[in-house]
């Protein structure tokens, strides 16, 4: 798209992207929202229930989103096309005053993932109806936000029923995810079990403590294996593994291949949708 088109990319400011982007794509315009990202803070049991925002959209101010595209685009006003890059910016077009043909990328489907969680509890328990609850309400901001859309992305078979099944009003298309396989792969030498990802995202983080609890204690009395965790990660997952010396948080990282590399094995430890699981590829 960058050698036929004119495109002006809008998203937060960050610095360690700017410098390998901006090179990338000299002949594009560059914005950034006048908001930051947020990331959701723990809340108690009573406050999730009657909370107005919901898991996975609250991390984003979409008014203040919306309003800083209007801006743009009263500045510069010859679009075509606006692209979304997932629901999470999708939700900022329910307030945005701008008809631009508009195209939203789902790298998942959160209402897949919401009913997941409360699927796998019995009724009995306090948190099944709470994610009940969730679930129908992420559905139906779900639909609301799909059916002010022209076009929609999704990256499988199964996304796409997903989205069909409720009745949104725009096109949708499969676009599988794609990766250039390199032609020299050399196999990991090294004794650590490895896993990356944003362990801030709960379906990676009740992965890693599903983990921790059913399979890391064996293996730490059967194997000399260090375990690496790479990728954002909350306090809470600091805490957990505190008192293991074996365990290292790594963190957010400029270059996976050495991690790779020195990995002997390779954990993917989900349960429910996990976006795009490129990793696994």
């Amino acid at each position: 798209m960058y050698n036929d088109y004119e495109i002006d990319v809008m998203t937060y400011k960050n610095e360690s992207m700017d410098k390998d982007v901006f090179k990338l794509f000299p002949k594009s315009n560059f914005y950034f929202f006048s908001s930051n990202f947020q990331a959701p803070k723990p809340i108690t049991f009573l406050k999730r229930l009657i909370s107005p925002t919901l898991p996975g959209f609250s991390s984003h101010s979409a008014r203040l989103i919306a309003n800083d595209i209007d801006n743009l685009i009263s500045k510069k006003t010859n679009y075509d096309t606006i692209y979304f890059a997932t629901q999470l910016m999708g939700q900022a077009k329910l307030h945005l005053n701008s008809k631009i043909y508009s195209i939203i990328d789902l790298y998942d489907i959160y209402t897949t993932y919401s009913i997941s969680k409360y699927k796998n509890l019995g009724f009995y328990r306090p948190y099944y109806w709470l994610f009940l609850i969730e679930a129908i309400r992420i559905k139906r901001l779900e639909q609301k936000i799909f059916n002010i859309f022209d076009l929609l992305f999704a990256t499988c078979e199964e996304n796409v029923r997903r989205v069909q099944k409720m009745k949104t009003h725009a096109n949708v298309i499969e676009i599988s995810n794609g990766i250039i396989v390199p032609k020299k792969i050399s196999k990991g030498r090294g004794d650590s079990i490895l896993m990356v990802g944003n362990f801030e995202y709960s379906g990676n983080l009740e992965g890693i403590k599903w983990f921790l609890e059913n399979v890391w204690s064996s293996l730490k009395e059967n194997t000399d294996s260090n375990l690496r965790l790479v990728g954002k990660y909350p306090d809470v997952l600091k805490q957990i593994v505190a008192k293991d010396k074996k365990i290292h948080l790594a963190g957010l990282v400029a270059d996976l291949r050495p991690y790779y590399s020195e990995a002997g094995c390779i954990i993917l430890p989900l349960f429910n949708d996990g976006g795009t699981k490129t990793k696994l590829i």
